[in-house]
């Protein structure tokens, strides 16, 4: 029996419409750690996105 490459015969299919959440182990026993500060930032909430955010309200 020569298996497809990308398959496996032991593979859990999902139901119809759902999708399977992929689980692996490595990533589960590293810890999620903190972004530094210098990655975050703010946005800028000027008028531009006032005038945007009554747009999308109204709507």
């Amino acid at each position: 029996m020569t298996a497809t490459p990308g398959t496996s015969s032991d593979a859990v299919q999902a139901p119809p419409g759902r999708k399977l959440l992929r689980l692996e182990i490595r990533n589960a026993e590293t810890p999620i750690e903190r972004k530094p500060n210098w990655i975050k930032t703010r946005a800028k909430m000027g008028p531009e996105y006032s005038e945007l955010k009554g747009l999308v309200k109204r709507e």
